[in-house]
């Protein structure tokens, strides 16, 4: 019994000297690599697809290598793609006319970045002055298309000379999108873009309250899922309206939204770095067989 327990020690200890790891052959991890433990050169990198051969020992239910048996092992990076609707609302007014031109080119290579990136992202947008402007609405699409009808924008000069906008409409208009054009998985961000105060939504000039718009994204919330807003504002007012910061900064508080606060005119750099959510999860599937 003695040499039994012996034999049975020091072969364990053999195997435990020897660099016998526990290897599981098949599985996934959302971890952007994987390196084979007995093969420190065997690694998928980000951004790329790899496939490696790895040797393993099998191993039963309780972890323990079931001697005598090899696993031929391949690894093979995967990204996989979380959906995302991006909505803007832009001031076309008279006002922003020294400004219009950039803020559109940022728009549009904003979202070819995140096309570029690979994000499974769509693109819709509308254009207000003191209400709608129903001609400027595009509905959610991919960014060559978004891009295309964007740039064709101009500013609606014609009697839009007032302060301060209708800021209130457009941003309920692009809540309305979201909840109704969006895939019901995606994540959906609204993007708002003034260069002047906002008021309500009863068109008669009268000072914005956040109380109504943040009821309406409080009872949306449940809908809307994962949601984010972002304003592009100046932080002095315009004539002698509030100021757009403050006005959007109290919407935000009040109805808790996620999001932040970007500086005007839109460039879209502080999105692009960081801003958004990882939209992209990269992980490392293993398969293979044993014999």
């Amino acid at each position: 019994m003695y040499k039994s327990a012996f034999c049975n020690a020091a072969f364990w200890l053999f195997l435990v000297t020897s660099g016998c790891k526990q290897s599981s052959f098949q599985g996934t991890t959302n971890k952007g690599s994987a390196t084979n433990p007995s093969n420190p050169s065997s690694t998928s990198t980000d951004g790329s697809k790899s496939t490696s051969d790895l040797k393993s020992t099998k191993v039963d239910a309780q972890g323990n290598p079931i001697i005598g048996v090899n696993c031929n092992l391949k690894t093979e990076e995967t990204m996989s793609q979380i959906p995302s609707d991006v909505f803007f609302s832009i001031d076309v007014s008279t006002s922003m006319k020294g400004t219009l031109n950039a803020i559109l080119n940022s728009v549009s290579t904003f979202s070819t970045n995140l096309a570029n990136k690979g994000y499974a992202a769509r693109f819709g947008s509308i254009g207000f002055v003191d209400t709608i402007v129903s001609s400027y609405f595009i509905p959610f699409q991919d960014a060559e298309g978004f891009r295309t009808k964007i740039g064709g924008w101009r500013v609606q000069d014609l009697g839009n000379e007032d302060l301060p906008e209708g800021g209130q409409e457009g941003i309920q208009r692009g809540l309305e999108e979201l909840l109704k054009g969006s895939n019901s998985n995606a994540v959906k961000v609204l993007i708002y873009i003034s260069d002047a105060s906002a008021f309500a939504a009863n068109r008669d000039h009268s000072d914005f309250t956040t109380q109504a718009l943040g009821n309406k994204f409080v009872s949306s919330k449940a809908n809307l899922g994962n949601f984010l807003f972002f304003d592009s504002v100046p932080l002095g007012a315009m004539g002698n309206g509030p100021s757009p910061k403050k006005q959007m900064q109290e919407l935000r508080e009040q109805a808790t939204l996620a999001g932040s606060s970007l500086p005007f005119p839109f460039t879209g750099e502080s999105l692009s770095s960081g801003e958004l959510p990882n939209l992209i999860v990269k992980g490392t599937t293993v398969t293979g067989e044993c014999n």
